[in-house]
C-alpha cells in the first residue's frame, strides 16, 4: 500500500481499511449458545460461587471421610473414656457429661468434644454423618429425577390417553401425605427385606430403602413440569420437522426434545437435593431414618435433643452442619435457575 500526499492508492490484492476493521469486528462477536451465557453468568455470580466452593468442599468431605477421621484418629463408633495422658473424659458422677472443654470436652484431640456418656468423637461423626446426609439425599433425587422425566416425557408427547392415565397417576401421587407414609413404610419395608431376602436390618438396608422411598414419592412433582414443557416442544419446528422426516418417537424424544429439557432438569436436581438432605434428617431425628450406630446429622440432634440444657453445642455443630449445607445448594439452585433463564439479559 502506498500512500499519496493527497489520496490513498490500493494496490488489487489489498483490502480496504475499513473493512479489514470490519472483519476483526466480526470475529469479536461470536454466537454463543445456552450454556455458554449460563456459565459466563454463573462465573459473575458471586454468590453462586462460593456457594459452589462450599458444596465442594463438603462433597470432599464426604468423599475423604475415612483419610479425614484417620487424621483425627477417633473412629465414629469408637467409645472414649479416657485421653491420651489416661485423664478422664467424662464426669461419671454427673450422668456422663465431658469434662472441661466448654462442658463439650474440647480439646487438642477431639477437636469438636466427645458425646456424653459414651465420649464418642463429635468431629469423626459429624464427618460421616456428612457422607450418609448427601448419599440419601443424591440417590433419592436420581430416581425422582429418573422417574419423573420418564413418565413426564410419555405423557406430553403421547398425549390421549396415556397422558390420561399418567395425568392421573401423578394426581394420586401428589395427594398422598408424603411425611406419614414414609414414616410407615421406611420400617415396615426395611423389616420386610430381612424376613424374605434374608438382608440384615442393618443402616445400609434403610439408607437403601430411604433413596427409594423418598424417590418414589417425590417424582409427580417433576413429571408435571415436564410434562408441559414436552407438551410445548412437540409443536416447535425442529420436533416437526424431524417427524416429517421420517424419524420415530424414541428419535424425537431423546434426540430433539431432551436435550432442550436439560436446564429444566438441572435446575430442579439442584432444587431437590436440599429437600432430601433436610427429610433424611427430618426422619433420622423422629426415629425411622438412620439408627445407631451409624451417624447422620439427623441422628446426633436428635441425641443431641436430650443435652440441650446442660451443653447446646452438641446441637450446634449438626445442626449448623445442616443448614449451611442445605443453604449452598438452595443458593447455587437459585442462581442456575437465573442463569439458564432465557428471558434475563445477555449483556
Amino acid at each position: 500500500m502506498t500512500i499519496g500526499a493527497a489520496d490513498t492508492q490500493i494496490s488489487g490484492d489489498e483490502l480496504p481499511v475499513d473493512h479489514l476493521a470490519d472483519t476483526a469486528e466480526a470475529k469479536q462477536i461470536e454466537g454463543r449458545s445456552l450454556g455458554q451465557i449460563a456459565w459466563a453468568r454463573l462465573k459473575k455470580d458471586k454468590v453462586a460461587v462460593v456457594s459452589a466452593i462450599v458444596i465442594l468442599i463438603i462433597i470432599g468431605v464426604a468423599l475423604f471421610a475415612p483419610l479425614i477421621v484417620k487424621i483425627n484418629g477417633f473412629p465414629p463408633d469408637q467409645f472414649n473414656k479416657v485421653d491420651a495422658d489416661g485423664n478422664p473424659l467424662l464426669n461419671t458422677r454427673d450422668g456422663g457429661i465431658p469434662i472441661g472443654g466448654l462442658g463439650a470436652g474440647i480439646s487438642t484431640e477431639h477437636w469438636l468434644g466427645v458425646e456424653p456418656q459414651n465420649g464418642r468423637d463429635v468431629f469423626s461423626r459429624l464427618i460421616y454423618g456428612t457422607r450418609v446426609s448427601l448419599l440419601v439425599a443424591l440417590g433419592g433425587t436420581i430416581l425422582a429425577v429418573v422417574i419423573g422425566t420418564v413418565i413426564g416425557m410419555a405423557s406430553g408427547y403421547f398425549r390421549g390417553w396415556i397422558d390420561t392415565v399418567l395425568s392421573r397417576l401423578m394426581d394420586i401421587m401428589l395427594s398422598f401425605p408424603t411425611l406419614l407414609f414414609i414414616m410407615a413404610l421406611t420400617p415396615v419395608i426395611a423389616d420386610r427385606g430381612q424376613d424374605l431376602f434374608g438382608i440384615p436390618d442393618d443402616n445400609k438396608l434403610r439408607m437403601g430403602v430411604l433413596m427409594f422411598v423418598l424417590g418414589f414419592f417425590g417424582w409427580a412433582y417433576l413429571a408435571r413440569i415436564v410434562r408441559g414443557q414436552t407438551l410445548s416442544l412437540r409443536e416447535r419446528e425442529f420436533v416437526e420437522a424431524a417427524r416429517s422426516l421420517g424419524a420415530g418417537p424414541n428419535y424425537v424424544i431423546f434426540k430433539q426434545i431432551l436435550p432442550n429439557m436439560i436446564p429444566t432438569l438441572l435446575v430442579y436436581t439442584t432444587l431437590l437435593l436440599p429437600t432430601y438432605i433436610t427429610a433424611e434428617a427430618a426422619l433420622s431425628f423422629l426415629g425411622v431414618g438412620i439408627k445407631e450406630p451409624t451417624s447422620s446429622w439427623g441422628r446426633m440432634i436428635s441425641d443431641a435433643s436430650d443435652w440441650i440444657e446442660s451443653n447446646p453445642l452438641y446441637l450446634f455443630f449438626p445442626g449448623m452442619a445442616l443448614f449451611i449445607t442445605v443453604l449452598a445448594f438452595n443458593l447455587l439452585g437459585d442462581s442456575v435457575r437465573d442463569a439458564l433463564d432465557p428471558r434475563a439479559g445477555r449483556s
